[in-house]
């Protein structure tokens, strides 16, 4: 191993590397992202989310945490308004009109 290498290697290809939250963040939205997104718009705690989807709240804490910083929010109201905006064709925009 050539001397200006290390050992071990940092890893390569982290999923976090390089995404922009601002480029198309819809696109990073997992299935569990958008049922966070889903139950926030119906008003639901992250006590009510979490026995909702038979989880812990620390566990739900954690996705709410993770979602805000895919769509680059940083309050439940924003990321009513973002989905509300981006998220045109899903029931949850639906919902958050008012046209249920």
């Amino acid at each position: 191993m050539p001397a200006d290498q290390h050992w071990p290697r940092p890893p390569t290809g982290s999923k976090r590397k390089g995404v922009n939250v601002n480029t198309d963040p819809y696109q990073h939205l997992t299935v569990r992202d958008t049922e966070i997104l889903d139950y926030l718009a119906q008003g639901l705690d992250n006590d009510a989310i979490a026995a909702e989807l038979r989880l812990s709240p620390r566990t739900v804490r954690n996705y709410v945490s993770r979602v805000y910083d895919k769509i680059g929010v940083d309050s439940r109201v924003q990321a009513l308004l973002w989905a509300q905006s981006h998220l045109v064709d899903s029931h949850l925009t639906a919902r958050v009109g008012g046209q249920s």
